[in-house]
C-alpha cells in the first residue's frame, strides 16, 4: 500500500506489487502522480460520507454534466480544491437525481489508482 499526500493535504490510497515498487524507485518523500480512470470513480449523492470500502473517499460538488445518451461525464470540485471527472451511465444519474451543484462523495478503490514518476 502506497499513501500519496496531495498538495491540500488530502490521503489518496494505491496498492501496486513490489515489482512496481522497484521499477518506479519510489522512496518516502518522493514527488509522483496518482491518476484514476473516470469510469472507476463512483459517486454518492448527499453530505454523508458513504459507508463503503472504498479506500479514498472525498467530497465535493458537481460543476457540470455532459451528458451522452449511453454514459455522462461528472466533473466534480472536490472540497480540497482539485478535479475530478467520473463517468457512468446517463441512466443512473438520473435515478440518483444528479444535478448542477449537488453535494457529492466521490469515491474509489486503491486498486483504481495508478501511480507516475516524472
Amino acid at each position: 500500500i502506497v499513501e500519496i499526500a496531495t498538495v491540500n493535504g488530502s490521503m489518496v490510497q494505491s496498492i501496486i506489487t513490489h515489482g512496481s515498487l522497484e521499477q518506479l524507485g519510489l522512496t518516502t518523500g518522493k514527488l509522483i502522480r496518482a491518476e484514476v480512470k473516470a469510469p472507476w470513480v463512483l459517486l454518492a449523492k448527499g453530505a454523508q460520507e458513504p459507508a463503503c470500502t472504498a479506500e479514498n473517499r472525498f467530497s465535493g460538488t458537481i460543476e457540470r454534466i455532459s451528458t451522452g445518451q449511453i454514459n455522462s461525464e461528472y466533473s466534480i470540485r472536490l472540497d480540497e480544491g482539485t478535479e475530478l471527472c467520473a463517468i457512468g451511465g446517463s441512466g443512473s444519474g438520473e435515478v440518483l437525481g444528479l444535478q448542477a451543484g449537488d453535494r457529492v462523495w466521490a469515491f474509489f478503490s486503491c486498486y483504481a489508482v495508478i501511480l507516475h514518476v516524472d
